[in-house]
């Protein structure tokens, strides 16, 4: 296991240059000398390197699957790159995430019933999300006896067929405990974050629906980084990691598991 000998680092240490280029790195984070520049995601594996072509594709895989179109068709005019997936259920998938980020929770329901009764029926876990994301909502408008009720009437049981859902709502609810409920403990549950998240599960939930691939390729490269950095974890094996962000730092021992931050 190496120490003190060299490692290698990402483009995001602090002294290596804005073109991408890979250094040779110690322990101390002294660089001395370039490595070939190979993709980062990588992780370090020789010969392992991505075109602007590929690049190109994965990006736009990642802008169709998750439904921004308006944003695909503008890389497409820049880069000259052809729509690699298929764009079957894009303009309702796209105008059921819209609803949901504008916090709209009924209307994507509606959206999604329209386009197949039957998904919720696949994917109860997904429509609890949503019925909670309609309980948060009541919430963040400040109306607590609404919220009250509307937890006891539509959500009561559908927590009690679920552990997990039952936790989740019992959560939401200690909102309603403080005054400010954005200052709470619990008020990842109001972020913005929290909302793309649910419409990125209940988007996998229509794509896995109609047997369309689930999960893009910059979320199947990021899962298969994850898998690797925890298995070097595991075997305490030192190594420069990664984060969703693209983020990298040195890890002695197995001390570091995949960072959502």
């Amino acid at each position: 296991m190496e120490t003190d000998a060299e490692i290698d680092v990402s483009y995001n240490s602090p002294d290596t240059p804005g073109d991408g280029c890979l250094r040779k790195y110690d322990k101390n984070g002294v660089s001395s000398r370039e490595v070939p520049n190979w993709f980062p995601g990588s992780l370090g594996v020789p010969n392992c390197r991505e075109t602007k072509a590929e690049m190109n594709e994965l990006v736009m895989n990642y802008l169709l699957m998750e439904g921004h179109k308006e944003a695909a068709e503008a890389f497409q005019r820049e880069s000259n790159t052809v729509p690699n997936v298929s764009t079957t259920h894009l303009d309702e998938r796209i105008e059921i995430r819209e609803a949901l980020c504008r916090g709209e929770v009924v209307e994507a329901i509606d959206r999604v019933n329209a386009l197949d009764s039957r998904i919720f029926e696949s994917f109860p876990n997904v429509y609890f999300g949503l019925r909670r994301q309609q309980l948060i909502e009541i919430i963040r408008s400040g109306d607590r006896s609404s919220a009250v009720e509307f937890a006891q009437s539509d959500l009561a049981n559908l927590g009690e067929e679920n552990t997990n859902n039952l936790k989740a709502l019992e959560e939401t609810m200690c909102l309603l405990l403080y005054e400010n409920p954005a200052s709470s403990p619990y008020a990842h549950l109001l972020t913005r974050v929290h909302l793309e998240s649910l419409s990125s599960e209940l988007n996998s939930a229509i794509m896995r629906h109609f047997d369309l691939p689930e999960c893009s390729g910059v979320q199947r490269m990021l899962q298969t980084i994850g898998s690797m950095q925890n298995t070097m974890s595991e075997n305490d094996i030192s190594y420069w990691a990664m984060n969703p962000l693209g983020e990298m730092r040195f890890t002695e021992l197995g001390t570091l598991r995949l960072s959502s931050k």
